[in-house]
């Protein structure tokens, strides 16, 4: 036996592998680790004694096995549960905080609650026992709001959601003041329709634009005038500004109102004003007046903006 290695694997060096079964049984002869070796010739039965003996030397190797194709679909799966890990670990580093609303232990946070309580007189003691703080309190100012709309002051209500919304822009999505501010953007006081759209574009509420835009061109004469500061002011972008305008032109009572319409009309450089200032021209008016003609003391003003449009470009 070769030296230095222990006599039961010296012996599987040199020893032919005993039968574990025969024909008589109905086996095939088995190597030391069960492999058939019956029917094979001699050079498969020394690959098979050569890979006995390597696995006594390294008994820590796996016994071989047959090399097989993995499936596609336990690739997949291994894929596909790598991803899912990957994902929720990604989600947990993403998702934002739950702050729950206001901190409870802040002036602003014990206001809202006692208000959304239906207690209004601990709301107002909690703001008044802290007047130095609700300044830099955006729910404070949230609560000044309410309070003060429940009181149809609305400038004040007003006032105050502008200080929270420039405090904390989270209270834009503050349903109680958004429904405030859509009531007065309904109201028929002009006024209190440009205060409620003024903040009212300032919201999360996507419905403030389509609103804003339609009261532009509102049959209306007070609503339509009351949002256009409003647009201007906060550069809200596609309004019809011809259509209201236009209205203008036909509604105004006076000389001096239908004159500043077509000048405007003149400056926007659209020629889609063209057919209001055409029909203007040769509108009739009411009996007695010169020429039988309605805009006959804007007629020089309506041909001459209708000859400069006409020569402005077609914008792209």
């Amino acid at each position: 036996p070769p030296r230095g290695l222990p006599a039961q694997i010296a012996r599987a060096a040199v020893e032919p592998p005993r039968p574990l079964g025969g024909i008589g049984l109905g086996l095939p002869y088995t190597g030391p680790q069960g492999e058939p070796i019956f029917g094979l010739t001699p050079e498969q039965r020394l690959n098979q004694n050569n890979a006995s003996l390597a696995r006594h030397l390294e008994p820590d190797l796996p016994p071989p096995v047959a090399k097989q194709k993995r499936k596609w679909w336990v690739i997949y799966a291994a894929v596909a549960a790598a991803a899912i890990a990957i994902g929720v670990i990604i989600a947990l580093l993403t998702v934002p905080p739950d702050d729950g609303g206001p901190d409870s232990s802040t002036v602003g946070g014990r206001a809202l609650k006692a208000f959304e309580s239906k207690n209004e007189a601990e709301a107002v003691k909690i703001l008044d026992d802290n007047a130095t703080k609700v300044d830099k309190d955006a729910f404070a100012q949230l609560v000044i709001g309410h309070l003060a709309a429940n009181n149809n002051d609305v400038t004040r209500a007003c006032k105050a959601y502008v200080n929270a919304l420039a405090l904390d822009a989270s209270v834009e999505t503050n349903q109680r003041m958004i429904q405030n501010l859509k009531s007065w953007a309904v109201s028929d006081n002009p006024a209190i329709v440009a205060q409620g759209f003024d903040v009212w574009i300032r919201t999360a509420d996507p419905e403030a634009k389509t609103a804003l835009m339609n009261a532009l061109v509102f049959e209306k004469k007070a609503r339509r005038h009351a949002v256009r500061e409003v647009v201007l002011r906060h550069q809200v972008a596609g309004g019809n500004w011809v259509a209201s305008y236009t209205l203008d032109l036909e509604q105004e009572p006076s000389c001096p109102a239908r004159k500043a319409a077509i000048a405007k009309l003149r400056s926007f450089d659209d020629k889609r004003a063209i057919p209001a200032l055409q029909r203007a021209i040769v509108k009739k008016g009411a009996r007695g007046t010169p020429k039988g003609l309605y805009n006959w003391c804007v007629i020089d003003d309506l041909k001459a903006a209708v000859a400069y449009l006409q020569q402005v470009r077609t914008k792209p």
